[in-house]
Order: C-alpha cells, then structure tokens, then sequence
C-alpha cells in the first residue's frame, strides 16, 4: 500500500513475495539520493529497522574543449591562456584535470601553469564546470597537445570521461629570431671564376622570417 499525496506516490511501486517486499522507484532522479527505513513489524516479537542511504549520480555532458586561436609568443613573460575546457551537468562535481600531450600538469611538475576554475551549481542539483588553463609558454611547446580529462566520483570507483584533441590546439608560436645561419652551399669546392654559387640563408624565428642579401661596398 502506498500513502498517497506524497511527492513519491505517484512515482514508486511497492512488491512483495514470501521473502521480502521491494521498493520499486522508476527512473531515480537526484532527489531521490537520500535515506530509506524500513520497518518491520512483528506483532509480539516487536518491530525492527533497516535503513538504506540511496546514491544517485549523473555523468557530465561530454567536456567541450577550446584552444586559443591566435598564437603565444614563446618569449611572453607570465603566463598565457592556453585553452579552456567545460563540462556541464554533473554530479557529483566533476573535476578537470588538464595534460600536455600524456603528463598530467600539476604544480610539481616543474613547470609553471595554473589552473583558474569556476563551479556553477545548477538547476536540479547538477554541477557545471568551467577550467582555463595558464601557461608559461616555451620554444618546445610548439607542436605540444593540449587535453583536458573530466572524472567524477562514484562508489568504489572514479569515473573518467576524455576529450583529447588530435591536433594542436595551439596554433605555430610566433617566435622572435634569435639566430641567423649563412653559408655556401653550393658548389662544394672551391669557388673559381664562372661558377654558380648559392648562398643559404637559415632563421630559427616562427613563423619563417623573411631574408634580404646585401654585400659589402
């Protein structure tokens, strides 16, 4: 028998066999993580207690990452935004933990990065999260992957959900010029009147710099 006029009675089913009786709820939603009682009654032997703490959880919608479109500069000074990631609708509250390429970036890894987060707690109970990743940018970061990975908890076990970028978020890091290489190259020998010669040219600056040839007066 279900009592009626409660938030459950049109939601719940009640069965019962020789052995037990079940609390049926279809389609359990977050309202419903909360203590149940049972009791029994035992006419003369008297009455007993169960109880049960009932855990909902809902896995977030898919992260959704976002690179910055325009390029760092490797010699900026501080740190730069490198990307942000979102996750919404979770519960529990999701967390973001950001990798570059396959290490996880913590404050120990010797690198210098922050992560700026913003939780939202939404209609329903459900949590939204929003990550934005600070970076000490570096000459070696240029071809670098950027993801974000989204877990959350559930009994026993924690739960992962992957967004990874197979192409760099980063776009090619303009980078001044530091060093300028120029040589012969060819002809191999010595060079004698009549020859061809090719002088090469070669800055490591990002994007490729352009290059004039003067010769002394």
């Amino acid at each position: 028998m279900v009592d009626q006029n409660t938030n459950y009675s049109a939601r719940i089913k009640v069965a019962s066999d020789r052995r037990a009786t079940q609390l049926i709820i279809p389609e359990a939603a977050l309202v419903d993580e909360k203590e149940f009682f049972c009791q029994v009654n035992g006419m003369a032997a008297g009455s007993m207690e169960g109880k049960t703490h009932l855990r909902v959880f809902a896995p977030p919608q898919a992260p959704v990452i976002e690179g910055v479109l325009a390029g760092i500069a490797a010699s900026s000074d501080g740190l730069s935004k490198v990307a942000s990631c979102e996750a919404l609708n979770g519960f529990p509250k999701p967390n973001i933990t950001w990798y570059r390429n396959n290490a996880p970036l913590v404050s120990t890894s010797g690198r210098e990065s922050t992560v700026l987060t913003l939780l939202i707690k939404e209609f329903g109970g459900f949590y939204s999260v929003q990550s934005t990743l600070m970076y000490k940018v570096l000459k070696e970061d240029k071809d670098a992957h950027f993801f974000c990975e989204v877990s959350f908890f559930v009994p026993g076990a924690i739960r992962t959900l992957h967004r990874l970028t197979h192409t760099p978020l980063l776009p090619p890091f303009p980078d001044p010029t530091t060093m300028v290489e120029l040589w012969k190259d060819s002809p191999q020998h010595l060079v004698k009147e009549g020859d061809t010669v090719e002088l090469r040219c070669q800055g490591d600056g990002n994007p490729p710099p352009s290059f004039s040839f003067n010769r002394e007066q």
